[in-house]
């Protein structure tokens, strides 16, 4: 055969190839996109409308309004090209309807410098979006009005799978400074990311993660100040069998905060919170809650059902490592601290819903208390009974500068260092 023959063959196989990569880009367009807008018009809180400006071979044009709780409307358009291998998207924030109308009538607002764009890829199941904020300030137009914010860059970029099923996004933001001549407002670096994915009907954040590097607040007038150090909140939760395993972790390097009246400090502080043995079914049933939608009655029967009629654990570890008080009715410092776990049994909800108090005999757990003698002092100055006499009827014990405490709850009642308690 011709040598050129074989060649025109081969580059019109390839264009085919291409065409029909690219209509069937625009057909997975085409059905992906009422999918999308239906799922999202589930929300109670949000409408989404679209509008297909132009279509063409090798490009889309999409006009969308959104409003948010029926009142901020939000024009966005987007402009779509089709390739053998999937799409690409630019989109455009061009009318912000009534939401910043009153902020450009009185400040230097003009508009919001938002860039946004996406890719797909057919080949790899694969997409991705990226959103740009860039700087910008707000000014008072009022000669008298000093107030004045400044609003630092910011950044969204999410990788998933086409179908859905996982996803990872990192989001970061440089922060925000506001004031008014007097008062000052200032955030540093928030930070988010995680990986999420979904298993059986039900999407968990799989690894997650949220930080701010610092908050600080200062109101002259009332004499109010804050100073928070190094938040970070992460999340931890999978599958495990036809159960669940949530795991979150809320930790503050340090926070100071006074009126003028009182005084609070506190180092090393840490909570985490365990969810075992969720029931998975339960899970899906409280998906409709984590999509932004309200439950009917039935629905919040199913999921409680499930939810208590296999009961589930839950663990806490909290630590504060030095906690200062300072106020009017004293001061304490030293360290704080509970941990313990509590089971919640196997109990019939239809029977839970005609007496709730029924729910007490299916508890079963113990919690280790722990407080400085400095902190206790001062809560027997406020009023509360002091620990020595709580020590001297079996309460408590004085360990090292500690008053400690096991309490122990079963169906039997509720203990206090194996002394019972009235409930």
């Amino acid at each position: 055969m011709n040598k050129s023959v074989v060649i025109g063959v081969g580059l019109v196989g390839v264009i085919g190839l291409c065409a029909a990569g690219t209509y069937a880009s625009g057909q997975m367009l085409d059905n992906i996109y009422p999918m999308s807008i239906a799922k999202l018009n589930q929300s109670p809180v949000m409408e989404v409308e679209m509008e297909q400006t132009s279509s063409s071979f090798f490009e889309r044009s999409h006009k969308f309004m959104v409003t948010l709780n029926g009142e901020v409307s939000l024009e966005f358009t987007e402009q779509v090209t089709l390739l053998p291998w999937g799409a690409s998207g630019e989109v455009e924030l061009v009318q912000q309807g009534d939401m910043f109308s009153q902020l450009r009538e009185e400040t230097t607002f003009t508009e919001l410098p938002l860039e946004i764009s996406w890719h797909a890829n057919q080949l790899f199941g694969n997409a991705s979006l990226e959103m740009l904020m860039e700087a910008f300030s707000i000014e008072s137009k009022d000669p008298e009005d000093s107030s004045v914010a400044h609003i630092k860059p910011l950044s969204l970029s999410v990788d998933a799978t086409v179908s859905g099923y996982a996803e990872m996004f990192e989001f970061t933001w440089q922060g925000m400074e506001f004031g008014d001549g007097e008062g000052t407002f200032v955030m540093d670096e928030m930070t988010a990311g995680g990986v999420g994915e979904e298993n059986d009907g039900v999407f968990l954040m799989t690894d997650g993660f949220y930080k701010v590097a610092s908050v600080t607040f200062h109101d002259p007038d009332s004499q109010t100040k804050f100073n928070l150090v190094d938040l970070k909140f992460t999340s931890r939760n999978e599958k495990q069998g036809e159960n669940a395993l949530l795991e979150n972790e809320f930790a503050v390097a340090s926070f100071d905060f006074s009126d003028g009246q009182q005084n609070i400090s506190m180092l090393d502080a840490k909570f985490e919170v365990t969810l075992d043995n969720l029931s998975w079914q339960a899970m899906k049933a409280l998906q409709t809650i984590n999509q932004g939608q309200m439950m009917t009655d039935d629905e919040a029967t199913q999921a409680f059902s499930a939810l208590f009629n296999q009961g589930f654990d839950v663990a806490l570890d909290t630590r504060i490592n030095d906690l200062s008080v300072m106020g009017p009715m004293g001061a304490g410092s030293g360290e704080v601290s509970a941990k313990g776990s509590l089971v919640i049994q196997p109990s019939d909800f239809e029977a839970l819903q005609h007496n709730p108090m029924a729910l007490m005999q299916s508890l079963v757990g113990e919690l280790d208390l722990s407080l400085s003698q400095s902190l206790a002092d001062m809560a027997a100055d406020a009023g509360a009974p002091p620990y020595q006499a709580l020590a001297d009827a079996g309460y408590v014990k004085v360990e090292d500068g500690l008053i400690k405490s096991k309490l122990a709850l079963a169906a039997e009642g509720l203990t206090a260092n194996g002394m019972p308690l009235g409930m």
